[in-house]
């Protein structure tokens, strides 16, 4: 199950996603994470600022995942550091870290540490890596979790170590699609992984 949580305009507040899905899991133990995933995509989520709320909503469904016999590993991730090319995200880490304790309450396996900061190139490898680890076996699960900015078109990873294009009107051009492309980790390379480890 894929959900994308973003504001309809350019910003969303940091820090309102994560801390909701963490509350469903440990209200109601039984509650699967794809279920707590579908309840969070039927709300929008209001923070104390007017319009920066978040509107989650469900990408991809493929199940319920692992049995409770199954292997269950996760990879996280927290990106937290933007500047300058945007603002940092100062939630991310204490985000993810959330949800790796409430996980592993569930049976999951961290796949090394959080990782922290992964640019685009990073962000794919991780998750190129995690999707090919030799202890998936038929039947397990995988999560990956993704704390830090998106775009329509993927995950957003930092600028650090990325060479851009020198392109002055991409970079005067006021879409973030267009801005921010050499940042984003393809959401189409993103399940291609996910599926190759299904």
């Amino acid at each position: 199950t894929v959900v994308g949580s973003a504001g309809k305009t350019q910003g969303a507040m940091d820090g309102l996603f994560t801390p909701k899905l963490i509350e469903l899991l440990k209200k109601d133990p039984k509650l699967a994470l794809t279920g707590a995933l579908k309840k969070l995509a039927k709300d929008d989520l209001a923070g104390p600022v007017p319009g920066l709320e978040q509107f989650p909503t469900l990408a991809a469904d493929k199940g319920d995942g692992a049995k409770a016999s199954s292997n269950k590993l996760a990879l996280y991730v927290a990106n937290t550091h933007y500047k300058p090319t945007y603002s940092d995200l100062p939630k991310a880490k204490s985000d993810a870290q959330g949800m790796q304790s409430t996980m592993a309450g569930r049976g999951y396996k961290t796949l090394g540490n959080v990782r922290e900061d992964l640019n685009k190139n990073q962000l794919k490898a991780a998750v190129d890596s995690a999707s090919a680890d030799s202890k998936l076996k038929a039947g397990d699960s995988l999560l990956l979790y993704y704390a830090g900015h998106g775009l329509k078109a993927g995950p957003f990873g930092v600028p650090k170590g990325v060479k851009t294009a020198a392109d002055p009107a991409a970079q005067k051009n006021k879409d973030d699609e267009v801005r921010f492309a050499p940042y984003v980790y393809s959401n189409s390379d993103l399940l291609g992984a996910v599926n190759r480890a299904a």
